[in-house]
């Protein structure tokens, strides 16, 4: 009998539930580092706002 069918008790996934749990994290990851992002960058706005601090040329906003 070939291994994969003598599995026992093994929980089986289809491929497609494997792809939707891989992209769902991919997702949540990345919402997760864009309500980080802004915010903090925000901060960091406001902080060399109140501190008149000049950024260099070609650095960002």
């Amino acid at each position: 009998m070939p291994q994969s069918l003598n599995c026992g008790d093994c929980y089986h996934l289809s491929p497609g539930a494997i792809a939707g749990v891989v992209l769902g994290d991919l997702l949540l990851t990345m919402l997760i580092a864009l309500a980080v992002y802004y915010p903090s960058r925000a901060l960091v706005k406001a902080y060399s706002t109140d501190l008149n601090i000049q950024r260099a040329p070609g650095l960002g906003n």
